[in-house]
């Protein structure tokens, strides 16, 4: 169940109390435990997504891609010290 679910539901005349099933969305995007991020990511780009869960064989939840991760510049620890300068 998403934020917008509940939004689109309480819309709808729903209640807080309302069982989820009343407004869970069904059918939904997910990828594969194998699949890699930057497939991942190419899916969300294509589809519009923002989120997109990674189910195991069995259906369970086992990550979620974020959009605004994987679009995030990578901080790499540089140990290296360059000096130049001189005549």
């Amino acid at each position: 169940v998403t934020d917008g679910d509940i939004r689109r539901g309480l819309l709808k005349g729903e209640t807080l109390e309302s069982s989820v099933n009343q407004v869970m969305h069904r059918e939904f995007r997910s990828l594969p435990a194998d699949c890699q991020e930057s497939h991942a990511l190419r899916i969300m780009r294509e589809e519009t997504l923002h989120q997109i869960p990674v189910l195991d064989s069995e259906g369970g939840v086992v990550r979620l891609f974020l959009m605004e991760e994987l679009i995030k510049p990578r901080t790499l620890l540089n140990w290296v010290v360059l000096m130049a300068g001189g005549e």
